[in-house]
């Protein structure tokens, strides 16, 4: 989709902007406890808003649950299970800059022992017989040609080829009742006739990849957008 939103193109020279400040601290909350971070250049700060701790806090059976982060950037959804109670997380990016902040953010607030850091494009560097309980899957809402930078990877999805291929990898690590958490926003769609284009493509990708879907929450987002969360499971 040959669209690349006013507020994409603003966020990402903001995100810029700060990167040149070097390593930044901020504190999120998150469902009533304070996370303290660092962002680090070319990482993709977290959105207050946005985050999916209340969605990981009530996951049945938490405490025993093996869950991935992919797209895990500062970290945050991580640490926000490993404080939750999860029993053990893989933090996982493709961008080694993120993963030497969320290590960080990790170290700070002490739940890096419950935490793997792995360098992975999505799942290929996971063993094959690796299943999780939940998956937290933040990935690029822009179907655009953006760039190249660290941090065009955290916004930009060409063709959607990077949710086609977690789509179709993350099946073969989802334990058999395994979830995921998949957030998705209209920034390209949000101003046109059919506001809900970005989720009707969406939706439909994930249909044809084998999954069941449920919207389990729904914000509106600046003046023009929305945002998802959808819940999936195979059928």
């Amino acid at each position: 989709m040959e669209i690349n939103p006013e507020s994409t193109i603003y966020f990402r020279n903001q995100i810029k902007r700060e990167s040149e400040k070097g390593v930044y601290p901020i504190s999120v909350n998150c469902v009533g406890k304070n996370i303290s971070l660092k962002i680090f250049p070319e990482v993709f700060p977290p959105q207050k808003e946005f985050l999916l701790g209340e969605f990981v806090k009530n996951f049945p059976d938490l405490a025993n649950a093996e869950v991935a982060d992919i797209g895990t950037g500062s970290g945050i959804e991580a640490i926000s299970a490993a404080l939750f109670r999860a029993r053990h997380i893989d933090a996982i990016d493709i961008n080694p800059e993120a993963l030497k902040c969320s290590k960080e953010n990790a170290q700070i607030n002490k739940v890096d022992a419950k935490i793997t850091f792995i360098l992975s494009d999505l799942f290929t560097k996971i063993e094959s017989s690796k299943k999780y309980d939940l998956i937290l899957a933040n990935l690029p809402f822009i179907d655009f040609d953006g760039g190249k930078d660290l941090i065009d990877l955290a916004l930009y999805d060409n063709n959607h080829i990077i949710h086609k291929n977690f789509l179709a990898q993350a099946k073969k690590h989802l334990t058999d009742n395994g979830r995921i958490l998949l957030p998705h926003a209209n920034l390209q769609s949000g101003k046109r006739e059919n506001s809900n284009a970005d989720f009707d493509g969406l939706e439909k990708m994930i249909i044809d990849a084998g999954y069941e879907l449920q919207i389990i929450a729904k914000k509106p987002f600046r003046t023009d957008y929305k945002w998802r969360l959808y819940e999936l499971r195979i059928k």
